[in-house]
């Protein structure tokens, strides 16, 4: 009998489709996207020792975030990006890393409206 390869290791992100449990980390996550659904946004920092599955939640996450989902029954439909913080980076730094990131998850002409709104409040 052939044994199937054990999906999880401590220096890799696990695969959207393998990942289990965090039901109560899951749970703030879908919350705070129905809040933002309903224009109340919520922001969400994954902290943590190293290796017990930050990014794999991160990247489940953004996973849940651009789809609807089936099995949770949700119907998010969101720009979604995942940036790493490195240390040494300024805010300034991450804002932009983050921004280049979600800008490629958007289409053009959305993000050519966003550019116009903040053009628009930077002259009132």
């Amino acid at each position: 009998m052939m044994l199937a390869p054990n999906p999880f290791n401590p220096n890799q992100p696990i695969d959207p489709d393998y990942f289990e449990g965090r039901w109560d980390e899951i749970k703030k996550v879908m919350g705070a996207l129905v809040q933002t659904l309903n224009h109340k946004t919520q922001h969400l920092l994954v902290t943590g020792e190293r290796g017990i599955g930050k990014t794999s939640l991160a990247i489940y996450a953004r996973h849940v975030a651009a789809q609807p989902n089936a099995i949770l029954r949700t119907n998010f439909r969101f720009a979604a990006a995942y940036y790493t913080v490195e240390k040494g980076q300024s805010l300034v730094d991450v804002c932009q890393g983050l921004t280049s990131k979600l800008l490629v998850n958007v289409g053009q002409t959305i993000a050519e409206k966003c550019f116009e709104k903040l053009a628009l409040r930077k002259n009132l």
